[in-house]
């Protein structure tokens, strides 16, 4: 899972007890905050937005963002993000 979902089991001891998120995870959120901020510069709309990462994307090899993020490896949430921000300029 791409941002580093806890066990069911751990995801309900949070709710009650409270709970730490690892680094890791932390950072993926942190990424995706940033892709996410980035497209909302770029594009005017949400849906917008949310097309774009559906669609294939030639820069991708002609897979769709969502599927680029979604391999489990930080460093392909992390590409994504770097495309954005040159994409915008940043």
């Amino acid at each position: 899972m791409p941002v580093g979902s806890p066990a069911r089991s751990t995801y309900f001891r949070w709710r009650k007890d409270g709970g730490e998120v690892s680094a890791d995870t932390e950072e993926r959120i942190s990424h995706l905050g940033s892709i996410y901020k980035a497209l909302r510069i770029l594009l005017d709309s949400e849906e917008q937005a949310v097309d774009w990462i559906r669609k294939p994307n030639r820069h991708f090899e002609g897979a769709s963002v969502l599927e680029v993020m979604m391999t489990g490896n930080l460093s392909d949430i992390i590409r994504v993000r770097q495309y954005v921000d040159a994409q915008r300029g940043g």
